[in-house]
């Protein structure tokens, strides 16, 4: 009988696993493909993972070359298989993430019948609750149906824009405390630095989120925040693996930290909630959002654990959303803001005009025309979430297409914010004026304008989000001018948000003239100064200090010293930003020299040396294999590709070619300066020669090559400002020279060559 029992489970289960893992899917599939809905072949288990993972490794080794990009195509290094599969099976095609079936959806008409759509059975994904449990639980981000429902009636009133209004005296306080921590580490540093904004905008934004909507600062929530940014690393870590069946249950490193943080913020947020119960004791008029969640977790609640993970699960929400989106959405716009002056002046007048010195408020924000332009524009090339999603819970119809029950919709946001044929042939460069009409006159399809999501399911917070933004921008802009820092590498990457992948390095320094006089901003800083006691005081001076003119770089270099030195892999290499390469070059180059050098080693006999140890090793191994019953691996055939030393030998020529070209530009005689130049050159290169062997000049070279522009990259400015004065010093001595000895000789062409 036991035996009877254990064999039906056991038939039942694999009947189960067959029907969910083989059968289920094939069966969407296929009903998606008489509909002419077809895409990449998917794979047992995995579905197209692989080959999404195999593009997006591709993608990351596409790095710009430290100037920030002309082009801001995010999609194509985040998510570059949409483009790839896009191009060959059209806007509407399916594909498989592990068992999950997804229909990709970038057609205008059929985005507007899914996003607008209001039915209860268009939901989010079911597996966002379960892949990614840990970090969004069944929150208003996650949960569907009337539950969602619920969540929303009871958050959406606290964040329309009456409610709002009231919260700006918490935005200027945190935006006005960054400012202050920024101006302190400006002037400590000569009134010029370089700047990693990100943590400190996560700060500020985590700030607002803490004091709007649960009565606290940002201290007593930090430990969540750096909790949840940890979770939401963790949580992307296996953003590709979504979907294949049992992954979230394998205790792995990843999941076994996952499962550890979960319970930590857990713990943490009930315990910011007993506080508040605590001291709430006595009814309030004022409700904040985290009294509201409070309230609404008792309707409809059955049990403790029910009410307390309602409690966390929204919390994580509303911590995320308000947290993470804003912080990301003001670094990309400030990274526009500062590789476009003339766009970052044009907004600093606007506010400068609004503001007359004033704080920004409700009035003056909604004034901000050019501001409003830019942070649209910057939107739509960095949209904060690249996905938006939705799952079919019944057989539902957009279109032509019969969505049947369980399958996935995608809309790329980043893809329709680029798209060609909707933004024009422009769409990847930064143009806010295209935003001059506001959204409608953007573009062909406003609706498909979607940053915070479109329709029921759009973002609770974009009103907060935005007045963040604005008062934030608009503050940094009087206080600070913005550059983009030489050493700051442009690669967007998908952590759940898209943001900087190597962080947001700007170049600040206080602007060219007064903006700001003595005025209620100044005020308001100095208060905060004088409440803060791990800040010093702010004086008048802090806003009217000028930076210095644009200084003369040597060598008249006017891009980045990445650039300079021609980009790619060989510059990275010299400024150590392939640290591997760049250590294994200089410590392969220490032992080489001390081996010829100082060991007295010969490299002909290092040479033969080294074969003969090869050779005979793999002699007598191949012996050896006979005897232990192991087969011999045969050694690889080497063939070097004839393109590679043909483009040796043409690089070989093209130097041989230049060097004869200079010396027979030299030895003409028609140019005293050039000659008297590779004289001394040649001169110094010779006495050099006296003091050391080629092998110790070829290491100090490589040494100097390893070096140098490293730290170049690092104190540029300081070597800068001396090596100014050194040059004027060589022009002021070698005029002295030409006036006092070169225009004596009696040499035609130098009077000539003077007067021209």
């Amino acid at each position: 009988m036991l035996l009877a029992i254990t064999l039906v489970c056991v038939f039942g289960l694999l009947f189960h696993l067959y029907n969910s893992l083989i059968t289920k899917p094939r069966k969407l599939q296929l009903a998606l493909r008489k509909q002419g809905v077809i895409g990449p072949q998917p794979k047992f288990l995995l579905g197209n993972i692989l080959e999404m993972k195999k593009s997006c490794e591709a993608a990351k080794k596409i790095v710009s070359n430290g100037d920030v990009v002309d082009s801001h195509n995010c999609g194509a290094t985040t998510l570059p298989f949409f483009d790839q599969w896009q191009k060959q099976y059209g806007e509407v095609f399916m594909f498989s993430f592990g068992n999950t079936q997804i229909v990709h959806v970038t057609q205008p008409e059929m985005v507007r019948e899914i996003t607008t759509c209001t039915s209860l059975d268009l939901g989010k994904p079911t597996y966002q609750a379960k892949e990614r449990g840990s970090l969004l639980g069944n929150g208003i981000l996650t949960s569907n149906g009337h539950f969602w429902a619920h969540q929303r009636k009871i958050l959406a009133p606290e964040l329309y824009m009456d409610k709002v209004k009231g919260m700006i005296n918490l935005v200027q306080d945190s935006a006005l405390t960054l400012l202050s921590s920024w101006n302190n580490e400006i002037e400590a540093r000569g009134g010029i630095a370089d700047i990693k904004i990100d943590p400190d905008l996560r700060r500020f934004s985590g700030d607002v989120i803490s004091k709007a909507c649960f009565g606290s600062n940002f201290s007593k929530g930090e430990e969540i925040f750096y909790k949840l940014r940890v979770l939401q690393k963790a949580s992307s870590k296996r953003v590709l693996s979504t979907g294949i069946p049992g992954i979230r249950y394998v205790p792995s490193k990843n999941n076994r930290e996952t499962w550890a943080l979960e319970k930590e913020i857990k713990a943490l947020i009930l315990k910011i909630v007993k506080e508040k119960r605590r001291s709430e004791a006595a009814p309030s008029d004022q409700k904040d959002l985290l009294q509201m969640v409070l309230e609404g977790a008792t309707i409809n609640m059955n049990t403790q654990n029910s009410i307390d993970n309602f409690i966390v699960d929204n919390c994580k929400n509303i911590y995320l959303a308000g947290y993470e989106t804003t912080a990301v959405t003001a670094t990309w716009c400030l990274m526009l803001l500062a590789a476009n002056p003339i766009w970052q002046q044009r907004v600093r007048d606007e506010v400068v005009q609004i503001c007359k010195g004033q704080i920004p408020d409700a009035d003056m924000i909604r004034q901000m025309k050019q501001l409003t332009m830019v942070i649209n524009e910057s939107l739509r090339l960095y949209p904060p979430v690249a996905v938006i999603s939705r799952e079919a819970l019944k057989e539902m119809k957009f279109g032509e297409i019969s969505v049947p029950k369980g399958v996935n919709l995608w809309t790329i946001v980043t893809t329709l914010h680029t798209d060609p044929k909707i933004w024009g042939n422009d769409s990847y460069k930064f143009n806010p004026q295209r935003f001059a009409n506001g959204i409608r006159g953007a573009c062909e399809f406003p609706h498909v304008y979607m940053p915070f999501g479109v329709g029921p399911r759009v973002c609770l917070g974009q009103n907060l989000s935005i007045v963040e933004l604005k008062i934030l921008i608009s503050l940094i802009l009087t206080k600070f001018c913005l550059s983009i820092s030489p050493k700051y590498v442009h690669s967007p990457a998908l952590n759940l948000v898209i943001e900087p992948g190597h962080g947001e390095l700007i170049k600040m320094s206080n602007p060219v003239e007064e903006i700001v006089g003595e005025s209620t901003l100044e005020n308001k800083q100095k208060a905060l100064n004088h409440n803060d006691s791990s800040s010093s005081s702010t004086t008048d001076d802090d806003f009217r200090r000028p930076i210095d003119k644009k200084k003369c770089h040597l060598f008249d270099r006017h891009k980045p010293i990445h650039s300079t030195l021609g980009g790619g892999k060989l510059a990275d290499v010299l400024l150590w930003r392939k640290k591997k390469i760049s250590g294994g070059l200089l410590a392969g180059a220490t032992v080489i020299w001390f081996l010829f050098e100082c060991s007295g080693y010969h490299l002909l006999t290092l040479i033969c040396h080294s074969l003969i140890v090869s050779l005979a090793i793999l002699f007598f191994w191949s012996n050896l294999s006979l005897f232990v019953n192991k087969s011999f691996v045969e050694l690889p055939k080497i063939e070097l590709p004839e393109e590679i030393w043909m483009r040796f030998v043409l690089l070989l020529r093209d130097q041989c070619t230049c060097v004869s070209g200079i010396f027979r530009e030299v030895a003409s005689g028609n140019d005293l300066k050039k000659f008297l130049y590779a004289i001394f050159s040649l001169w110094i290169v010779s006495i050099v020669g006296r003091w050391f062997s080629f092998l110790t000049l070829v290491y100090l070279t490589t040494v100097m090559l390893l070096t140098v522009p490293f730290f170049y990259e690092k104190y540029g400015d300081q070597v800068d400002t001396y090596g100014e004065m050194a040059i004027k010093e060589l022009r002021k001595q070698y005029s002295q020279v030409d006036e006092k000895v070169l225009q004596k000789l009696p040499i035609p062409f130098i009077k000539d060559s003077k007067q021209e």
